[in-house]
């Protein structure tokens, strides 16, 4: 079982100042795909979801150089900081995966 030699997987904090910029969203003209969860910082399961996304990074990265293919950007939006994102998007509940 050989490892990969992988670029280290990383989780972006998304908030209302850098969304767009780095997922480019509402221009359509997105900077690859995105796996983003939205959470707060007392919900059990939005602990339990925002300490796995490291894990889930690092598997879409690896298995995205196996496909040869654009890696999943994986970040994590606090809605306490950020409401209007979780307005925007329309989520009712927390821990929400889009």
């Amino acid at each position: 079982d050989e490892a990969l030699d992988l670029p280290e997987a990383k989780v972006h904090y998304l908030d209302e100042g850098n969304f767009e910029r780095l997922t480019q969203a509402a221009t359509g003209a997105t900077t690859g795909p995105w796996l983003v969860s939205f959470c707060n910082a007392i919900d059990y399961e939005c602990k339990r979801l925002k300490r796995s996304m490291p894990k889930v990074a690092m598997a879409l990265l690896e298995e995205a150089e196996e496909k040869g293919a654009i890696a999943v950007n994986v970040a994590v939006v606090d809605v306490d900081e950020s409401p209007w994102l979780a307005k925007r998007f329309g989520l009712q509940h927390v821990p929400s995966v889009l």
